[in-house]
């Protein structure tokens, strides 16, 4: 095994570890792996591929790992009949609670709640709406949401558009302020606690309430950090969506709803 990765490395080797890490981590996501079982497969030391990893894609190699076994629960909950428990296991967890708690945490509903989501997205369907942060102080942040059009033709017409300030620079849990917008074009935030957070955007495919919940990953964007101030204005902001790069952490938080909760 490898001493550390070589600072003056290449971006392809970059991108072959990074390459090599995902798809191993998809490949066995039902087993019970660790980052040195990762680490001994691509040959690094746990320490520096760990730092790599997050440095990709935003997450480490086990947040990597959990959002892949989210996002297939997420699936499985909506398009089986299975327990709680028996998706639990299916997807690499060995505690219904441990899961449940960090599904929680990482998509917004419990699993049991998450399951029932579709019914009200088929009665109430997601609308415009901006959901403010929790200070009535807070920053405020406009600027605008434009999408590419490789992006536009991946996700396909009618598609529902929601812009969101997160902690991290992937979409987990609930971000600190966002809206739901009818396409492209400009959106307003509110509320927005003081600090520095990542603007994120994506696209939901109009195709229906199970792969509104459980996107395909193919569209993304990410503005960056925003720094946001109490009681004052940011403005002209501009977040592009994109084509998501291979490999990308799977967004988890269910963002449809983040408006339905809010009726």
């Amino acid at each position: 095994m490898g001493n550390g990765i070589n600072p003056d490395a290449h971006a392809g080797d970059v991108a072959r570890i990074v390459a090599a890490s995902t798809t191993f981590l998809a490949e066995h996501s039902t087993e019970p792996i660790t980052l040195h079982d990762l680490a001994e497969h691509v040959g690094y030391s746990p320490f520096h591929l760990s730092r790599l990893i997050a440095a990709a894609l935003g997450s480490a190699p086990m947040q990597y790992l959990a959002s892949l076994r989210f996002h297939h629960a997420k699936r499985l909950l909506l398009t089986t009949d299975d327990t709680v428990t028996d998706i639990c296991m299916a997807v690499g967890f060995s505690s219904a609670g441990t899961f449940s708690r960090r599904f929680a945490e990482s998509v917004g509903p419990s699993p049991s709640e998450f399951r029932r989501l579709p019914h009200l997205i088929a009665e109430d369907r997601v609308r415009p709406l901006s959901r403010p942060g929790e200070l009535r102080s807070g920053g405020t942040l406009t600027g605008e949401v434009a999408i590419s059009a490789e992006a536009a033709a991946a996700v396909g017409p009618g598609a529902d558009y929601y812009v969101g300030l997160f902690a991290r620079p992937m979409a987990r849990g609930r971000p600190v302020a966002g809206a739901m917008i009818a396409g492209p074009g400009p959106f307003r935030l509110f509320g927005i606690p003081p600090g520095s957070w990542w603007l994120l955007a994506t696209a939901l495919p109009a195709t229906g309430p199970v792969e509104q919940l459980v996107p395909p990953a193919r569209a993304f964007g990410n503005a960056g950090r925003i720094a946001v101030r109490a009681g004052q204005l940011t403005d002209r902001i501009r977040v592009t969506i994109l084509p998501r790069p291979p490999h990308a952490t799977p967004a988890t938080v269910a963002l449809p709803w983040l408006v339905i909760r809010e009726d």
